[in-house]
C-alpha cells in the first residue's frame, strides 16, 4: 500500500495541473470552487471563480450580497439553485459560524448545498483532515483500480470504496494531495474513453488494467430519457423597453427574468393568438422575426419558439420617457424593463440567446 501511495503523489507532484484552488487552504475559496465546479468543466468554471474572488474576497462579502447579484454573477453556469445555496450558505457561515467554516462533518453538511462530496472535499483540502472526496473522476478510477461492477451513478457504488480508500487516505497521511491526486488522475489520465493506462501511476495494482478490461469499467445504469416541453415566447419591444418577468421560485430557472412565457401543448400549437386574450393590444404590434431554439437541461429537452414583436406608436398619444410605457400597460407579473437597464436582472442561457436574436430583430 505504502509503495502505490508514494508512486501516486509522486505522478501527482510531477503531473498536476496549476489551478488556484489548489494554491491555496482557504475553506472559503476550496468551497467557491467545488460549488462551481459541480456539472461543470473546469475550463468554463475558471472564469465564475475568478468572478466571484474578485467581487467577493470572502465569505462575508457573499453573504452581503443581494441573491439578484449572486444570480448575475452566476449567470450562464447553469443549475441556478447552486447558485442560490452558495448564498445561503454563505450567509448561514456568517450569522452561525461568524464568518470561519467549521471543521465537522455534520455542520459542514448542514449548510445550504453541501453534501456528502463537498463536506468531504473541504475537511481534507482546506483542513488536511482523514476524508475521501467521491467526485465523478475518483468513481472512474476507482471502478476500474479495484475491478467494482456495481454501476457509479448508485449509491451502493460510494459506500463499497469509501472504506477501502479512506485506508490509502489515512496511510498516505496526507489526504489534501491523496485526494486532489486521484482526482486529476481521473480528469487527464483514467478518462471515460481511451484511458492512458501506460502512464498510470496505479497501472501495476489496476484489476482492469491487469485484466485488459477498462472498457468494461465503470458500470452505469441507464438514464432515463429526457422529458421533452415545448416553450412560447414573446419578446415584446417598445421604444427601448422589453417586456420581462422573474420566474417563480417553485419552477427551474427560480428568480431569473425571461420575455412572457407560455407552455404550449403541442408540436401544432405554435401560433402567437392565444396571447390576444391577455395582452388585447398585441394586435398594434409587427412581428419582427420569429425563431425556433432547442436548449438541453439534465431531465429535459426544451423546444422554444421566440416571437419578436415591435409596438409602434398610438397615434395621438404623446408621453414623457418616463411614462411611456404607460401606452401599453402589462398585468402582473410582467414589467417593462429598459434595454440599459437589462445588465441589473439576471437571466438564463436560453434567454441570453433569445434577447441576442430579438435584438438583432429589433435593429434590423
Amino acid at each position: 500500500m505504502e509503495r502505490v501511495i508514494q508512486t501516486l503523489l509522486t505522478w501527482y507532484n510531477l503531473r498536476a495541473r496549476n489551478l488556484p484552488w489548489r494554491e491555496t487552504s482557504d475553506p472559503y475559496r476550496i468551497w467557491l470552487s467545488e460549488v462551481i465546479l459541480q456539472q461543470t468543466r473546469v475550463a468554463q468554471g475558471m472564469d465564475y471563480y475568478h468572478k466571484f474572488v474578485e467581487k467577493c474576497k470572502n465569505v462575508n462579502e457573499l453573504a452581503s450580497l443581494d441573491e439578484a447579484e449572486v444570480l448575475k454573477l452566476w449567470q450562464g453556469l447553469g443549475y441556478y439553485s447552486r447558485a442560490r445555496n452558495l448564498h445561503k450558505a454563505a450567509q448561514k457561515v456568517v450569522d452561525v459560524f461568524g464568518g470561519q467554516f467549521p471543521k465537522e462533518l455534520d455542520e459542514l453538511q448542514n449548510l445550504p448545498g453541501v453534501g456528502e462530496y463537498t463536506s468531504n472535499a473541504i475537511r481534507a483540502f482546506a483542513f488536511n483532515l482523514p476524508a475521501v472526496a467521491i467526485d465523478g473522476n475518483v468513481k472512474r478510477v476507482s471502478s476500474r483500480w479495484f475491478g467494482v461492477d456495481i454501476p457509479i451513478n448508485k449509491s451502493e457504488f460510494s459506500r463499497e470504496i469509501y472504506p477501502w480508500l479512506m485506508k490509502y487516505c489515512e496511510e498516505s497521511e496526507q489526504p489534501n494531495l491523496f485526494n486532489q491526486a486521484l482526482i486529476e488522475l481521473g480528469a487527464m489520465v483514467c478518462t471515460p474513453t481511451n484511458p492512458k493506462c501506460g502512464e498510470c501511476p496505479l497501472n501495476e495494482s489496476c484489476f482492469a488494467n491487469l485484466q485488459k478490461r477498462q472498457n468494461d469499467f465503470p458500470v452505469l445504469e441507464k438514464k432515463k430519457k429526457p422529458l421533452e416541453v415545448r416553450y412560447q415566447y414573446v419578446a415584446l419591444h417598445f421604444r427601448g423597453n422589453w417586456a420581462m418577468y422573474c420566474r417563480p421560485d417553485t419552477e427551474i430557472w427560480a428568480k431569473l427574468y425571461e420575455f412572457p412565457l407560455q407552455v404550449v401543448a403541442s408540436e401544432t400549437d405554435t401560433g402567437i393568438d392565444s396571447w390576444l386574450e391577455n395582452l388585447p393590444w398585441i394586435e398594434s404590434g409587427i412581428i419582427k422575426g420569429r425563431k425556433e431554439f432547442k436548449h438541453q437541461l439534465t431531465h429535459r429537452t426544451i423546444r422554444a419558439t421566440c416571437w419578436v414583436v415591435e409596438m409602434g406608436d398610438k397615434r395621438g398619444e404623446r408621453l414623457s420617457p418616463e411614462n411611456e410605457t404607460k401606452l401599453y400597460p402589462l398585468m402582473e407579473p410582467y414589467q417593462w424593463v429598459r434595454e440599459v437597464d437589462m445588465e441589473l436582472f439576471p437571466i438564463h442561457r436560453l434567454m441570453e440567446k433569445m434577447m441576442k436574436f430579438a435584438k438583432d430583430c429589433i435593429s434590423s
